[in-house]
């Protein structure tokens, strides 16, 4: 690499009589420059990593390894002909669960890098997935996969953090899950410790769990402008299994990232409504039968139906009569083709984060439905 600059050389009466170029070889600084600027990205990485527990690492790495083959699996689908847009959409949820995970452990450039890939596909949605290109798509998919592999990397070269020790046992699940139904049966207190050591090893506390993201998502708040929101659980002695656990993860992410984002409001604006400066967000949770009944909560000023009326008429997405159905018009939130943010960003979302919930739930036969308080009129906004 040759940097080249010059001098002008001129006489008494300031006229250029002359210029003195000189030439220099600065391979080996630009080198230098290069290793220097790669060793801080990896320092600021590693901070980032060190940020959330082995346990959480783990479980983060997992999980997302386990959306990035989704999004493979669907590209598969595109490739042999499949429904583009459908292809599209849930490529689409699965990166942005990923993104609101990488955010909620303080991932920065992680985050950034699959928010500036996320476009791509917001804008093929936009344009109906007309003509998508399954080699680009691809591209940007392997984009994403080169940011979250170098995080693994570093995090297992450089810290020793290896994933697989948090994620399995020395035995098959099968047969440690009967033991634990058995013992369990019997109902004898001198076998409590087994059972709660059985019980951890396969399990995994949903109060201890919701504590947890809750946590990590806090520092949201503060990003968004906003005092981190009391956090109050409201549930009965439940666990869950590994794969149970992911989807309340998954979902638990993007709902408190749309409650600080879109429900709560700023200390500021807060007080001027005579409410105190600090929000909530409350979880309930009832075992009806087979089923867990769980109800999510935000003090915020909730949902502007007068909003989501006119968005939705504008787009096709709600007729005329249904336009003054309080209820339709709330489960807008749901459709991934309406969106109410003003303006995209890392932090503030494209709207999709409620769909992916509705998406997780339904793909195990859960399902989502928002509860108005009171009488909601659409005039009410």
């Amino acid at each position: 690499v040759l940097e080249l600059d010059w001098i002008p050389i001129s006489d008494d009466n300031e006229k250029v009589e002359r210029v003195l170029i000189t030439v220099n070889d600065v391979t080996e600084l630009r080198g230098l420059q290069a290793a220097a600027a790669r060793k801080d990205e990896e320092l600021r990485i590693i901070s980032e990593i060190l940020g959330p527990s082995e346990r959480d690492w783990a479980k983060f790495s997992s999980n997302g390894q386990a959306l990035l083959a989704r999004n493979h699996e669907q590209l598969l689908i595109l490739r042999a002909g499949g429904d583009s847009m459908d292809v599209l959409k849930k490529i689409f949820i699965h990166t942005h669960t990923l993104k609101g995970n990488a955010r909620s452990l303080g991932l920065r450039r992680m985050n950034q890098v699959i928010h500036e890939n996320e476009q791509y596909f917001a804008d093929c949605i936009r344009k109906g997935a007309l003509n998508l290109d399954a080699d680009s798509l691809e591209k940007k998919l392997d984009d994403i996969e080169l940011a979250f592999y170098e995080y693994q990397k570093i995090a297992q070269q450089k810290l020793g953090r290896n994933v697989s020790k948090f994620d399995s046992v020395n035995v098959p699940r099968e047969p440690v899950s009967q033991m634990y139904d058995y013992l369990k049966a019997q109902a004898d207190h001198s076998v409590n410790h087994i059972l709660r050591e059985i019980r951890s090893s396969l399990f995994v506390s949903v109060r201890e769990l919701f504590s947890q993201i809750f946590k990590e998502m806090q520092p949201l708040a503060a990003e968004l402008g906003k005092l981190p929101p009391e956090f109050q659980l409201e549930l009965p002695d439940l666990w869950v299994d590994r794969p149970t656990e992911e989807l309340f993860r998954n979902c638990l992410v993007h709902l408190l990232s749309n409650s600080f984002d879109h429900g709560l409001q700023s200390a500021r604006s807060r007080k001027l409504r005579g409410l105190s400066a600090q929000g909530s967000i409350s979880i309930s949770a009832e075992i009806r039968g087979p089923h867990i009944q769980f109800v999510f909560e935000d003090d915020g000023h909730g949902l502007n139906l007068r909003k989501l009326s006119d968005m939705g008429q504008q787009r096709g997405l709600l007729s005329a009569r249904e336009a003054s159905d309080s209820q339709k018009i709330a489960n807008l939130i749901f459709n991934p083709d309406l969106s109410t943010a003003r303006e995209v960003s890392d932090l503030s979302g494209r709207g999709i984060g409620m769909t992916a919930v509705k998406h997780a739930l339904e793909s195990v036969n859960g399902r989502i439905e928002v509860r108005l308080n009171g009488d909601r009129k659409v005039e009410d906004g």
